[in-house]
Protein backbone atom coordinates (compact mmCIF):
# COMPACT_ATOMS: atom_id res chain seq x y z
CA UNK A 1 0.00 0.00 0.00
CA UNK A 2 1.20 3.32 -0.74
CA UNK A 3 0.65 5.78 2.23
CA UNK A 4 -0.10 8.81 0.09
CA UNK A 5 -2.43 7.50 -1.94
CA UNK A 6 -3.67 4.24 -0.28
CA UNK A 7 -2.40 2.31 -3.42
CA UNK A 8 -1.82 -0.93 -3.98
CA UNK A 9 1.58 -0.32 -6.41
CA UNK A 10 3.73 -3.08 -7.74
CA UNK A 11 7.63 -2.27 -7.36
CA UNK A 12 9.27 -0.74 -10.45
CA UNK A 13 12.48 -2.31 -9.70
CA UNK A 14 10.24 -5.58 -9.74
CA UNK A 15 8.71 -4.80 -13.01
CA UNK A 16 12.34 -4.23 -14.53
CA UNK A 17 12.94 -7.54 -13.83
CA UNK A 18 10.18 -9.29 -15.06
CA UNK A 19 10.38 -6.88 -18.32
CA UNK A 20 14.17 -7.93 -18.91
CA UNK A 21 13.37 -11.97 -17.89
CA UNK A 22 10.29 -11.54 -20.41
CA UNK A 23 12.22 -9.96 -23.70
CA UNK A 24 15.31 -12.92 -22.75
CA UNK A 25 12.74 -15.77 -22.70
CA UNK A 26 10.43 -14.26 -25.49
CA UNK A 27 13.91 -13.54 -27.25
CA UNK A 28 15.34 -17.07 -27.03
CA UNK A 29 11.63 -18.83 -27.72
CA UNK A 30 11.70 -16.55 -31.02
CA UNK A 31 15.00 -17.59 -31.91
CA UNK A 32 14.51 -21.26 -30.96
CA UNK A 33 11.13 -21.62 -32.79
CA UNK A 34 12.19 -20.11 -36.33
CA UNK A 35 15.52 -22.31 -36.24
CA UNK A 36 14.60 -26.09 -34.84
CA UNK A 37 12.98 -28.47 -37.22
CA UNK A 38 9.18 -29.26 -36.60
CA UNK A 39 9.15 -32.18 -33.94
CA UNK A 40 7.02 -35.28 -35.02
CA UNK A 41 3.40 -34.14 -33.51
CA UNK A 42 4.14 -30.56 -34.90
CA UNK A 43 4.81 -31.81 -38.75
CA UNK A 44 1.57 -33.78 -37.83
CA UNK A 45 -0.94 -30.62 -36.53
CA UNK A 46 0.56 -29.13 -40.19
CA UNK A 47 -0.72 -31.60 -42.01
CA UNK A 48 -4.07 -31.30 -40.73
CA UNK A 49 -3.69 -27.51 -41.35
CA UNK A 50 -3.56 -28.38 -44.66
CA UNK A 51 -7.11 -28.97 -45.14
CA UNK A 52 -9.05 -28.19 -41.96
CA UNK A 53 -12.40 -30.41 -41.47
CA UNK A 54 -15.16 -29.64 -38.94
CA UNK A 55 -14.20 -32.37 -36.70
CA UNK A 56 -11.00 -34.50 -35.88
CA UNK A 57 -10.98 -37.51 -34.05
CA UNK A 58 -7.44 -37.50 -33.03
CA UNK A 59 -6.59 -33.83 -32.78
CA UNK A 60 -7.87 -31.13 -30.44
CA UNK A 61 -10.23 -28.69 -32.98
CA UNK A 62 -8.09 -25.51 -32.13
CA UNK A 63 -4.79 -26.47 -33.13
CA UNK A 64 -4.48 -27.55 -36.59
CA UNK A 65 -6.76 -23.81 -36.68
CA UNK A 66 -4.11 -22.00 -35.04
CA UNK A 67 -1.39 -23.75 -37.34
CA UNK A 68 -3.24 -22.87 -40.42
CA UNK A 69 -3.45 -19.08 -39.18
CA UNK A 70 0.79 -18.74 -38.15
CA UNK A 71 1.27 -20.32 -41.55
CA UNK A 72 -0.93 -17.70 -43.69
CA UNK A 73 1.00 -15.18 -41.84
CA UNK A 74 4.69 -16.53 -41.91
CA UNK A 75 4.47 -19.20 -44.58
CA UNK A 76 5.04 -22.80 -44.58
CA UNK A 77 8.10 -22.80 -42.17
CA UNK A 78 8.57 -24.39 -38.98
CA UNK A 79 8.43 -20.76 -37.66
CA UNK A 80 4.55 -20.36 -39.22
CA UNK A 81 3.57 -23.02 -37.82
CA UNK A 82 4.42 -22.03 -34.35
CA UNK A 83 3.76 -18.09 -34.65
CA UNK A 84 0.36 -18.19 -32.99
CA UNK A 85 1.35 -20.63 -30.62
CA UNK A 86 4.42 -18.55 -29.57
CA UNK A 87 1.98 -14.93 -28.98
CA UNK A 88 0.10 -17.45 -27.19
CA UNK A 89 2.41 -18.25 -25.13
CA UNK A 90 4.16 -15.14 -24.98
CA UNK A 91 0.72 -13.90 -23.71
CA UNK A 92 0.07 -16.20 -20.57
CA UNK A 93 3.00 -13.98 -17.90
CA UNK A 94 -0.01 -11.43 -18.58
CA UNK A 95 -2.67 -13.39 -18.15
CA UNK A 96 -0.90 -14.74 -15.14
CA UNK A 97 -0.54 -11.18 -14.05
CA UNK A 98 -3.85 -10.39 -14.15
CA UNK A 99 -5.42 -13.25 -12.36
CA UNK A 100 -2.97 -12.38 -9.59
CA UNK A 101 -4.06 -8.80 -9.41
CA UNK A 102 -7.40 -10.34 -8.42
CA UNK A 103 -6.23 -12.63 -6.05
CA UNK A 104 -3.53 -11.29 -4.15
CA UNK A 105 -3.58 -7.36 -5.32
CA UNK A 106 -1.05 -5.21 -8.09
CA UNK A 107 1.82 -5.48 -5.63
CA UNK A 108 2.36 -9.34 -5.46
CA UNK A 109 0.80 -9.68 -9.05
CA UNK A 110 4.55 -9.11 -10.59
CA UNK A 111 6.06 -11.91 -8.38
CA UNK A 112 3.46 -14.46 -9.98
CA UNK A 113 4.41 -12.72 -13.56
CA UNK A 114 7.60 -13.52 -13.15
CA UNK A 115 7.26 -16.73 -11.06
CA UNK A 116 5.21 -17.83 -14.26
CA UNK A 117 8.13 -17.12 -16.88
CA UNK A 118 11.02 -19.13 -14.13
CA UNK A 119 9.01 -22.22 -14.33
CA UNK A 120 10.21 -24.45 -17.58
CA UNK A 121 6.85 -25.67 -18.49
CA UNK A 122 5.13 -22.42 -18.52
CA UNK A 123 8.62 -20.50 -19.64
CA UNK A 124 8.67 -22.82 -22.73
CA UNK A 125 5.12 -22.91 -23.71
CA UNK A 126 4.60 -22.04 -27.38
CA UNK A 127 7.81 -22.62 -28.39
CA UNK A 128 6.20 -25.85 -29.61
CA UNK A 129 2.78 -26.06 -31.89
CA UNK A 130 1.30 -28.43 -29.40
CA UNK A 131 -2.36 -28.30 -28.04
CA UNK A 132 -1.18 -27.55 -24.34
CA UNK A 133 -0.62 -23.94 -25.49
CA UNK A 134 -4.12 -22.86 -25.90
CA UNK A 135 -5.79 -24.92 -23.47
CA UNK A 136 -3.35 -23.30 -20.68
CA UNK A 137 -4.30 -19.72 -21.94
CA UNK A 138 -8.03 -20.76 -22.07
CA UNK A 139 -7.35 -22.12 -18.32
CA UNK A 140 -6.23 -18.70 -17.32
CA UNK A 141 -8.86 -16.94 -19.10
CA UNK A 142 -11.46 -18.86 -17.74
CA UNK A 143 -9.87 -18.31 -14.21
CA UNK A 144 -10.24 -14.82 -14.68
CA UNK A 145 -13.43 -14.90 -15.70
CA UNK A 146 -14.35 -17.14 -12.74
CA UNK A 147 -12.90 -14.67 -10.38
CA UNK A 148 -14.71 -11.95 -11.61
CA UNK A 149 -17.78 -13.59 -12.15
CA UNK A 150 -17.35 -13.93 -8.09
CA UNK A 151 -16.61 -10.60 -7.08
CA UNK A 152 -19.51 -8.86 -9.61
CA UNK A 153 -22.19 -12.17 -9.39
CA UNK A 154 -23.77 -11.48 -12.41
CA UNK A 155 -25.01 -14.24 -15.15
CA UNK A 156 -23.44 -12.27 -17.70
CA UNK A 157 -20.02 -13.01 -16.34
CA UNK A 158 -21.22 -16.43 -15.51
CA UNK A 159 -21.71 -17.08 -18.94
CA UNK A 160 -19.14 -15.59 -20.02
CA UNK A 161 -16.84 -17.64 -17.91
CA UNK A 162 -19.02 -20.66 -19.57
CA UNK A 163 -17.94 -20.01 -22.55
CA UNK A 164 -14.52 -19.96 -22.20
CA UNK A 165 -14.58 -23.04 -20.03
CA UNK A 166 -16.12 -24.63 -23.17
CA UNK A 167 -13.67 -23.97 -25.30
Amino acid sequence: MDPMTGADRASPALLRVFAVVYLTVQGAKVYLAATLDLHPDEAFYWLEAQNLAWSYSDVPFLTPLLVKAGTMIAGDTSFGVRLVFLLLGAALPFLVYRAAVRVGGAATAPVAALFSLLIPMLATLGLFALPDVPLVVLSTLCLIAVLRALERGTLTNWIVAGLIAGL
